[in-house]
């Protein structure tokens, strides 16, 4: 009887591997935090920066804020001078109330720090910015669009001081630095992990590729947000790099691995039994050791054909019945 040589442990073996999957996943979603904040304050930032062009005389407006113009509707163009004044009249009163309710979310988050940006109300700010600024980009048009007719227009007056709020948006941008230094320290130490990974020797062929698409990804990532890039437009989303479903490639091949350790010993015995059989049915000539190489389902169906009186121990010492 030949000696089964155990195989190692699949299930143990591939532990290590697929906890360093599980700890990037957690790194990965950090990361993603990190980032999500940055954005939040990238858009706080933008909604003040909004209120402060509103603030100056349109002579003094970046050019392509000047452009707003072209966003508006020809039934707006069309507008009498004095129906362009009423409409920019009541959307001053709108921005007005918005933003003041933005430098109380500017306020809170500077005192309570910035990662109240990602609570459940998160999106109820981001909504809140984004109509601030449309509304702040009407405004622009609707001056720029009567200044061209002739009409003089006056700046918005802001319920706030112009210098609180530009001293806001520096506040912002110095803790914005602190989170790009720390959305680059975290990108490279998952890059590491990435690396020592794919020199693992518990890293399956099938799972190579994926670990290095992830690597590129995060490569493109941190030299935009080293660079100084814009959080609000990531090369690559954080939620299209998919680390889960590299570990549910790994799992489902110690599955298969592990099914095949898990053979019965009498199926492997049987096939190789009917390996040996097909390989020599009547044993060879001249070798009268033939019959008793037969396989035990051979052998059986080998009696049941003999005469009624051949016995069992005779197979193994006749020649041939």
């Amino acid at each position: 009887m030949n000696d089964v040589i155990p195989l190692p442990d699949v299930e143990e073996s591939a532990g290590d591997f697929s906890q360093a999957l599980t700890a990037l996943e957690e790194k990965k979603a950090a990361l993603a935090r990190v980032i999500e904040i940055a954005q939040s304050m990238t858009a706080l930032q933008s909604g003040l920066l909004a209120a402060v062009n509103l603030s100056q005389p349109l002579k003094q407006l970046p050019p392509k804020t000047l452009r707003f113009i072209d966003d508006l509707g020809r039934k707006t163009r069309n507008l009498s001078d004095r129906d362009v004044s009423l409409r920019l009249e009541k959307l001053d009163l709108k921005i007005k109330v918005k933003l003041k309710s933005i430098v109380l979310v500017s306020d809170k988050a500077q005192n309570l720090g910035y990662q109240i940006l990602t609570d459940d109300r998160l999106g109820e700010v981001h909504a809140l910015i984004d109509e601030f600024k449309r509304l702040s980009q009407t405004a622009i048009a609707l001056r720029v669009l009567l200044s061209k007719r002739g009409v003089k227009v006056s700046p918005l007056a802001l319920p706030v001081e112009k210098d609180e709020i530009l001293d806001r948006i520096d506040q912002i941008e110095v803790e914005q630095k602190n989170y790009r230094d720390n959305a680059v320290t975290k990108i490279r130490d998952m890059k590491n992990d990435i690396e020592g990974m794919l020199r693992s020797s518990q890293c399956r062929e099938q799972v190579k590729p994926l670990l290095l698409s992830v690597l590129s990804d995060l490569d493109l990532n941190e030299q935009h947000i080293a660079s100084g890039g814009d959080f609000t437009d990531m090369p690559v989303a954080m939620a299209s790099i998919d680390i889960v479903g590299i570990e549910g490639v790994h799992v489902s091949h110690i599955d298969q691995d592990i099914q095949s350790q898990e053979r019965e010993p009498s199926e492997a015995a049987a096939e190789n039994e009917l390996q040996q059989a097909n390989e020599n049915p009547e044993g060879s000539e001249g070798d009268d050791s033939g019959l008793r190489k037969l396989g035990f389902w051979q052998k059986l169906k080998l009696w049941l054909t003999t005469s009624w009186n051949v016995s069992w121990r005779d197979l193994d010492k006749s020649d041939r019945l």
